[in-house]
């Protein structure tokens, strides 16, 4: 994870002086409507404060603009007969686990990632023990976009894991000694890293790191890339 807390400043070309002085100002900047949130998304998030509500639509417009980043295709190496290109690009059928305790203000920040990112599949789990309200809300927020979810205690929950069904759990908070245990024996890997804000530190957890090598020279003879 150390790796991806630098992401944002290597992912953009060092060789682009533009590149860097565009990276070198705000996140978002406040008169590029292309990378923010319309209102009519902000409104479907209910049960928040107008704090919370600012607060998440500042998150929203971060996330969007660092995705934006990811997407590109970068050389780092820029080495002489061999391009060398670090790709990322979304998990597939990664499992969410909310339950109580989770604030609501980080549970619609992930929920906004998953549909800013696309994901394919994604096993949304919701612990029967949240706050009712709560509860409502997010179901609510999920069905308008149409992300699919279960609602589970953590007996059904822990029967899920021993069948085979899940590869890697988001939790937003640590999960207990039990689930810990059993995902060790299963293989399963458990992240509950807090939710953030900076979309450079957030995003890496619902991405994979790819890197493609081509190589362009043969016998110390460099030749154009083929297309």
């Amino acid at each position: 994870m150390a790796h991806f807390r630098n992401i944002i400043s290597t992912i953009i070309d060092p060789a682009k002086q533009q590149d860097n002085d565009i990276y070198n100002n705000d996140m978002c900047n406040d008169n590029d409507e292309s990378l923010k949130f319309e209102e009519r998304n902000i409104s479907e998030f209910s049960g928040l404060t107008y704090s919370e509500r600012k607060n998440l639509t500042e998150s929203l417009n971060n996330y969007k603009y660092t995705w934006t980043l990811f997407q590109s295709e970068k050389d780092h190496s820029h080495c002489l007969g061999q391009r060398n290109y670090t790709l990322y690009r979304p998990h597939i059928s990664l499992n969410f686990r909310f339950k109580k305790g989770d604030k609501l203000s980080d549970i619609y920040r992930v929920l906004t990632v998953i549909t800013l990112l696309n994901l394919e599949n994604p096993v949304m789990s919701l612990s029967s023990m949240i706050n009712q309200q709560d509860l409502d809300a997010v179901s609510t927020y999920m069905k308008t976009m149409n992300i699919t979810y279960l609602v589970e205690d953590e007996h059904c929950f822990q029967k899920r894991l021993k069948d085979g069904q899940v590869s890697r759990i988001r939790f937003l908070q640590k999960p207990s000694k039990t689930i810990y245990r059993l995902a060790s024996q299963l293989d399963v890997v458990i992240d509950h890293a807090p939710v953030v804000c900076d979309g450079s530190i957030e995003m890496p957890h619902y991405l994979q790191e790819i890197t493609v090598s081509h190589t362009t020279h043969r016998y110390g003879n460099c030749f154009e890339e083929l297309n």
